[in-house]
């Protein structure tokens, strides 16, 4: 494996565990940046590099990469929240037993649910209400 992948691994287990990971000066961090992007952890690797004692050692360009995505994260969480909520609010309207699962769930668990990086909003219906479910969502 190589060294970028590693670290980021430690930089999920950092976030996760809410510990403190030192830069590693060795690194490509625009690699790192790339692979974190690519598996959705980069808002998540920011909230780790954005609290360590020697963030200044990491290259200020990279940094603002990663930066970036978490921001966009935070805005994507409040817009798939209210989304969550409108879908809520229209199935309980319509009477349609809805659970949601998930990513839509665990996120609040995470330490910065901002930064827990959600693609789609799953929701579980029965199947016989998929008709009027579609017909909601159209």
């Amino acid at each position: 494996m190589i060294r970028e992948a590693e670290y980021l691994i430690s930089l999920c287990k950092a976030y996760l565990y809410g510990e403190e990971l030192s830069p590693d000066t060795a690194l490509d961090y625009e690699l790192l940046y790339k692979i974190a992007r690519t598996h959705n952890l980069s808002a998540a690797a920011f909230t780790v590099m954005n609290t360590s004692s020697g963030k200044e050692l990491i290259p200020a360009q990279s940094l603002k990469r990663f930066e970036d995505d978490f921001y966009e994260s935070v805005i994507r969480y409040d817009a798939q929240g209210a989304v969550m909520t409108a879908l809520d609010g229209l199935l309980s309207e319509k009477e349609i037993p809805h659970i949601f699962f998930k990513g839509a769930v665990i996120r609040d668990s995470f330490p910065v649910p901002e930064a827990r990086v959600m693609g789609d909003i799953d929701v579980l219906i029965k199947p016989e209400k998929r008709s009027a479910v579609k017909a909601l969502l159209e």
